[in-house]
């Protein structure tokens, strides 16, 4: 079956996508993929798709591919030619439009558009060939918006097919720092705190733990896939609100603390502790998978001293996680080496402002 894979970005959202898929051995095989807009189109199964979207953050929407404005692909001979034909005549007759009719929603973001006509709401016959391709869905469930064909306009290329369901994007955006309760004055962005969680093979009731954890803003999307998580912080004044608002500025604020996201969202049950400790005196002695951004002060700094933080955490991955337990850390972005008794499995870079730095992940493989 081919799916038509929309992601929210070009670089790392397919990055996490295919790196979930090969890590739990789901069959797929790629398509197309497009260099000027963030989808690929991809041959796989149900099972694998709704595997995916019960991980994947930086997905948009997923949707069953059935060809463009053209031609149907020829997976879906089964559709009668004459059928095929009417349906793609009714299609560029809307396309050809200065502007869509009957549809019940549009979507532009950038260059490209995305526009749904759902089954019970456009002209009936157009209702009716949307309905014709139900038996592509397998008796699988669809979007909750109900049956939708979905075009999509590329530049100059107009691709077609039914939305299948919606992605866990919108459910982990309300982690955003804009929506925390307790931030620090370095708390990550939600696009990263997914993709590390992501590339860390984090599974419910495994143990994850940062050992440079700040606010802990970083440990609330594990908490979200049931993941048992810890923090630990030299600073222990990290984990305590002290400032009063000022403006717009909600950095540690009075009467927040370590827990209260995590209370906010319901997923204080998951939270083992908060721990003040150096890296090198951490009492933990067992995670699954270590995830962290090393302290802010060294983002930017010399190599040696990042390297300092960077060989604590190899030492404490050493000590604390099982075989092929993951090691996942945001650094400055230069060459680490190889580093015993771990493989380095992506390396991601990233630019913020005028600084580059990369997110690593390893593999303890002894």
């Amino acid at each position: 079956m081919l799916f038509l894979l929309r992601f929210s970005n070009s670089t790392t959202s397919p990055i996490e996508t295919y790196s979930i898929l090969d890590r739990n051995n789901q069959p797929y095989s790629i398509i197309h993929s497009s260099y000027d807009f963030p989808y690929d189109i991809i041959d796989t199964t149900f099972d694998a798709i709704d595997f995916l979207l019960s991980k994947a953050g930086l997905l948009t929407r997923v949707s069953l591919f059935i060809g463009n404005n053209k031609e149907l692909h020829q997976h879906y001979f089964k559709y009668n030619i004459e059928s095929q034909n009417s349906f793609i005549n009714s299609l560029n007759r809307i396309i050809n439009k200065e502007s869509f009719e009957f549809f019940e929603e549009k979507i532009k973001i950038g260059r490209f558009l995305m526009v749904y006509f759902y089954k019970n709401k456009c002209k009936k016959e157009f209702g009716e060939l949307i309905k014709e391709f139900n038996y592509l869905l397998e008796d699988h469930d669809v979007s909750s918006k109900g049956l939708a064909l979905e075009i999509s306009i590329f530049g100059e290329e107009t691709l077609v097919s039914i939305l299948y369901k919606e992605t866990l994007r919108k459910t982990l955006y309300k982690f955003d720092v804009k929506r925390l309760d307790f931030i620090g004055r370095t708390s990550m962005k939600v696009e990263n705190s997914i993709l590390i969680s992501s590339l860390s093979n984090i599974e419910k009731n495994k143990i994850v733990y940062d050992p440079f954890c700040g606010t802990g803003s970083l440990l609330n999307i594990p908490a979200y896939f049931g993941c048992k998580v810890i923090g630990s912080d030299l600073n222990r004044k990290e984990f305590f609100g002290r400032n009063k608002l000022k403006g717009k500025i909600r950095t540690s604020l009075l009467g927040f603390n370590v827990f209260s996201n995590f209370k906010k969202f319901n997923l204080l049950g998951n939270v083992i502790s908060f721990i003040a400790c150096d890296i090198n005196d951490s009492p933990i002695t067992y995670a699954d998978s270590i995830i962290t951004d090393i302290p802010y002060g060294v983002r930017i700094s010399a190599k040696n001293e990042a390297m300092f933080f960077i060989d604590s955490l190899f030492k404490l991955g050493q000590r604390i996680l099982p075989n092929d337990g993951i090691l996942s850390f945001f650094a400055p972005s230069f060459e680490i080496g190889q580093r015993e008794d771990f493989r380095c499995i992506n390396k991601i870079e990233e630019k913020t402002g005028t600084v580059l730095r990369s997110l690593y992940v390893y593999q303890k493989i002894n």
